[in-house]
């Protein structure tokens, strides 16, 4: 395929082969992660946190209100196991039924999501 690029997921091992500063990055072979002066740091809900709490500017999640704070966190567990998981699927499935199925829970979780996110 053109330039090695391929829509199949690779084995953690295979990732380990042929990326191996990737991997070293990001344990499970997925993104995002990064590195925190010479620490590791990945998964999304956890970069959020660090940069919030480690670098100035506006806050990224609320302050002083544990439980704004608990809702943002299951939002942001929602759109990875709702919306991000589902969308991955989608791009990998080779077979149309599940690539399909994948695209309608997607849809679900977004659809959950913007009516929680709704003011009106």
């Amino acid at each position: 395929e053109p330039g090695g690029y391929t829509k199949r997921a690779l084995p953690l091992e295979v990732k380990r082969a042929r990326y191996p500063s990737f991997v070293a990055a990001s344990p499970r072979g997925l993104v995002p992660a990064m590195d925190a002066d010479g620490e590791l740091v990945w998964d999304s809900l956890q970069l959020v946190e660090y940069i919030d709490e480690r670098f100035p500017g506006p806050p990224l999640l609320p302050r002083g209100d544990a439980l704004a704070r608990a809702k943002v966190r299951i939002w942001i567990a929602h759109c990875d196991n709702h919306i991000q998981k589902p969308y991955y699927t989608m791009l990998m499935e080779q077979e149309p039924r599940r690539r399909e199925q994948a695209k309608a829970t997607m849809f679900e979780g977004i659809r959950a999501l913007a009516a929680a996110m709704s003011t009106e």
